[in-house]
């Protein structure tokens, strides 16, 4: 769990034609315990969140997406604890969350600050047993996808959005250990990391 290591999609968006490219990157040096990851939308940036709420660190790649070229940056402060991190396909925002609780930051994307501020008032979940650990947010804050652990539950933003209330619209099992979720650029593929038996799988 102290380091990242680069795989290769020869058709993109298919993980049964992944590979390891045998890159691999450490990360001791700042975390052992890492729980999100997030590339920049040129592939010239990684930001890799740990088990520090407040911290998020950013490496530099000088070849886009070539993580052999990557080198640490500099740590970020966030101005609110969370536990995860995502960021939007466009790089324009980035989401944390805590227990029922998502926020919303400025996006780290060139920004010259040492701290991150709160771009928004908190998301909170209308089902209050609902926990966000991992998630996905689509760029137009229309729908959100999160795993509490073996369930996923999709959202969208109720008539009152201003609010940034959320209400569930639908739920899928994806079994015990489902630690994290991401979707393809087109929603259409769904990927889910189980955590408990060290395996990606896919969904249509």
């Amino acid at each position: 769990s102290d380091k990242i290591i680069e795989l290769v999609l020869t058709t993109p968006f298919d993980i049964t034609t992944a590979y390891w490219t045998g890159v691999s990157l450490s990360i001791s040096s700042q975390t052992g315990n890492p729980r999100s990851l997030m590339l920049s939308s040129d592939g010239l940036k990684l930001y890799l969140k740990g088990s520090t709420t407040t911290q998020l660190f950013e490496y530099s790649m000088s070849t886009a997406y070539d993580l052999s070229t990557a080198v640490f940056n500099k740590t970020i402060t966030l101005s609110s604890a969370v536990d995860y991190v995502t960021m939007s396909h466009d790089g324009s925002r980035l989401y944390g969350s805590t227990g029922t609780t998502i926020v919303e930051y400025d996006s780290p994307a060139g920004q010259a600050a040492a701290v991150l501020e709160l771009h928004s008032a908190p998301w909170i979940s209308s089902a209050a047993s609902t926990s966000a650990n991992n998630f996905y947010v689509n760029d137009a804050e229309t729908l959100l996808v999160a795993s509490d652990g073996s369930t996923l539950r999709s959202f969208i933003l109720d008539s009152d959005a201003n609010l940034g209330k959320w209400q569930v619209s639908s739920t899928f099992s994806a079994g015990a250990g489902s630690i994290s979720v991401s979707l393809s650029s087109t929603e259409t593929e769904m990927y889910v990391l189980k955590g408990t038996s060290n395996i990606i799988e896919q969904y249509a």
